[in-house]
């Protein structure tokens, strides 16, 4: 009986100690990555290359003047936006998505003297 509650003592401090080893390795692995992703980004900068996380997005020069045009473009103000009739149809499909997807609900009108957190 004793040799078989030493046996499970011993394999339960065994298994602890795989664990504990086990995560050591995780924590070195997480390190080694974390470590060779700033080394990476540090490379790209030293080359003037942009970081890997900005290949999502355009960043050439012709992209940024393109940009600044645009702007022009757009209206200045709610009555200037109100006449152009993309507007109103981006408007429109804009709040039909937002009830299709219930995004919001309508609650009824503050009460005086209530708090609008709700308390």
């Amino acid at each position: 009986m004793k040799t078989k509650k030493i046996k499970t003592e011993m394999v339960t401090k065994i298994e602890e100690k795989i664990e504990k080893m086990v995560r050591k390795i995780k924590m070195e692995k997480k390190k080694e990555k974390l470590k060779k992703k700033q080394q990476e980004e540090l490379q790209a900068k030293k080359a003037g290359k942009p970081p890997k996380y900005l290949n999502d997005f355009e960043t050439s020069m012709m992209a940024a003047l393109s940009a600044g045009n645009l702007i022009s473009c757009v209206s200045q103000s709610y009555e200037e936006a109100e006449k152009d009739e993309t507007w109103k149809e981006a408007i429109n499909k804009e709040l039909s998505s937002l009830q299709e997807n219930d995004t919001w609900e309508l609650v009824k009108p503050l009460q005086v003297g209530r708090c609008k957190m709700g308390f």
